[in-house]
């Protein structure tokens, strides 16, 4: 996504029990959320995302939900299209004592009219 603007993360939050990842920045209020297979995405007033939550996080990161737990950086890149939505999370956790990465991927059809936007979010 080179030459997207990056947007800090303001609010991130990982839910042990129930194995959620939450994400968001306040740049724009926010207006809705629908869900898309595990990942529920949220909408601002202008139709861009400016969150996420990701459902069953270790699942599909495929680690431990105690590696999420310890998260040290966080990546989305949510790209809309008129035809589809494609998201793409990166996360930096300590699995058995080495830092690596772990990238989870969705890739729909646009069915349900989402406007056409890009963005990157970071923390």
């Amino acid at each position: 996504m080179e030459g997207i603007n990056i947007y800090p993360i303001d609010l991130f939050d990982y839910d042990l029990e129930n194995d959620s990842l939450l994400f968001n920045y306040k740049g724009t209020d926010y207006k809705t959320s629908t869900r898309i297979e595990n990942i529920i995405l949220d909408l601002g007033v202008n139709g861009a995302p400016v969150g996420a939550e990701i459902l069953n996080a270790s699942k599909m990161f495929k680690v431990p939900k105690s590696a999420i737990k310890n998260l040290k950086n966080f990546y989305a890149e949510i790209s809309i299209s008129k035809e589809s939505i494609e998201m793409k999370f990166t996360i930096s956790v300590v699995v058995r004592n080495h830092k690596t990465e772990k990238t989870a991927t969705s890739l729909v059809d646009n069915d349900i009219n989402i406007p056409s936007a890009q963005i990157a979010m970071a923390c």
